[in-house]
């Protein structure tokens, strides 16, 4: 994983030099590109005999990324996850196939990471799931979905349901509010609501207001709220600012502020479409430092693998 992590940077930064003219990466995520749609297609192709063609939307999103916090140790991680579509099969199918960041809904820039690199890969949880079901009901989805979560030589098999409903929606301003519920079959369960606002003051400019409650089997329920302003600078780039608070609240009683940020990123999309980075700053006081501020800078690569490029 180390390879590919470096192999990634290098690719990065020359990308970033050289501009948009073609160059080694290029070939390769090309042809990698090829092969994950190529191979579902075939998939898709071998249970159902027809002649007929469908697009096939899958793709996969592979990002690494280091962090470097006060009174903290460097921080480095890997992040993946891949959406197989298989239309003919049936419409709706999707198969997930990530890592326990990219399914968590919580996760964000300030998460920390306590182990090296290698220890955290090989401690994360991975998920495959199948989404199979989807209904749409004049602003209400459902989704019904089954997988496994795995790590290292352990799997729990889990049922999935997710609902989504959209409270008001016009050009300006939209709302919805979310709930998944994941059972797994050691006895584990999670679940989280949300509650999602979205103003566009322009076509550049949007207000965000994202508020989660998720809790699982232990008792410690965990809240997070933030506000962001996102301004568009144009088709490759984004820079946003706002504030956020997370709390833990204990069986839905005692709550404790587990940290509040101030943060800022620039988002560039610099290589075609698919190649990007990302440089997020935050101001922090968090529980676990007495709340003293710390400073955060959080630089994040990666590479989309589809074939609409």
């Amino acid at each position: 994983m180390n390879i590919i992590k470096y192999t990634l940077l290098v690719s990065v930064l020359t990308t970033f030099l050289f501009g948009d003219d073609d160059f080694f990466i290029d070939e390769y995520r090309n042809k990698f590109s090829t092969l994950l749609v190529d191979s579902m297609s075939s998939i898709d192709n071998f249970f159902i005999d027809s002649n007929e063609t469908i697009s096939n939307n899958t793709y996969a999103e592979f990002s690494t990324s280091i962090a470097k916090e006060t009174y903290l140790d460097l921080e480095e991680d890997v992040r993946f996850r891949v959406r197989v579509n298989l239309p003919k099969i049936q419409k709706q199918l999707k198969l997930f196939i990530e890592d326990e960041d990219s399914d968590n809904i919580l996760y964000n820039e300030t998460q920390l990471q306590k182990d090296k690199l290698q220890d955290n890969l090989q401690n994360k949880r991975y998920y495959i799931r199948l989404e199979f079901l989807k209904f749409d009901i004049k602003g209400f989805t459902s989704r019904l979905s089954g997988g496994v979560r795995i790590r290292s030589n352990t799997l729990v098999p889990y049922a999935n349901y997710h609902s989504n409903y959209k409270i008001y929606e016009d050009k300006k301003f939209k709302s919805d509010i979310s709930n998944n519920f994941r059972l797994y079959t050691d006895g584990g369960l999670e679940e989280y609501f949300s509650f999602n606002t979205i103003y566009s003051f322009s076509d550049s400019l949007r207000g965000v207001w994202r508020n989660i409650l998720r809790y699982d089997e232990t008792p410690i329920e965990v809240f997070d709220s933030d506000y962001s302003f996102l301004y568009k600078l144009d088709k490759t780039k984004e820079i946003s600012m706002g504030f956020g608070v997370t709390d833990y609240i204990k069986n839905f009683g005692r709550s404790t502020i587990d940290n509040v940020n101030l943060h800022s990123s620039f988002f560039h999309l610099f290589h075609k479409d698919w190649m990007y980075y990302e440089v997020s700053t935050y101001l922090l006081k968090r529980k676990a430092n007495d709340y003293k501020n710390s400073y955060r800078l959080f630089l994040n690569f990666g590479i989309y693998f589809n074939t609409d490029s």
